[in-house]
């Protein structure tokens, strides 16, 4: 089965999420490899550095500023501006500002080959052991 991804999402009519540290972060939809979500940080709330091996983030300021660092040092955020933070970049977001800072994270997943085949080998493996036979012969 499917899962439902939702088309429109309203997502100033969405309660937020449970606030830790000054910080929530509301999936607002995934699909295969992709998940997008509305990240808030209040006033004086930051994001430690840290990196991610495995995907790419995207970050579209949509309320508030704030400041990003990308191993270089502290920049400046404002609504309509996006930050690219391509796997394995060390990054870091704070709110040093009076308001929230509200941003939209779209995260690319990646899907290596060795983890694909490895996937697809659980998901069919069973079934043509079960065609094959005991005496590896294929069953008729």
């Amino acid at each position: 089965m499917s899962k439902q991804v939702p088309e429109l999402v309203r997502w100033r009519e969405r309660p937020r999420p449970e606030v830790i540290r000054g910080i929530s972060s509301d999936h607002l939809a995934q699909v295969e490899g992709l998940i997008v979500a509305l990240v808030e940080l209040d006033p004086g709330a930051e994001v430690p550095p840290h990196h991610h091996e495995h995907h790419d983030e995207v970050f579209d300021v949509m309320e508030g500023e704030g400041e990003v660092w990308l191993g270089g040092g502290w920049r400046p955020l404002r609504r309509g501006e996006v930050v690219v933070v391509p796997a394995g970049r060390v990054h870091a977001l704070r709110n040093p500002g009076p308001g929230p800072l509200r941003l939209r994270e779209t995260i690319r997943q990646r899907v290596y080959l060795r983890a694909a085949l490895r996937a697809a080998i659980r998901k069919r493996l069973p079934r043509w052991l079960r065609q094959r036979g005991q005496n590896g012969a294929r069953a008729e």
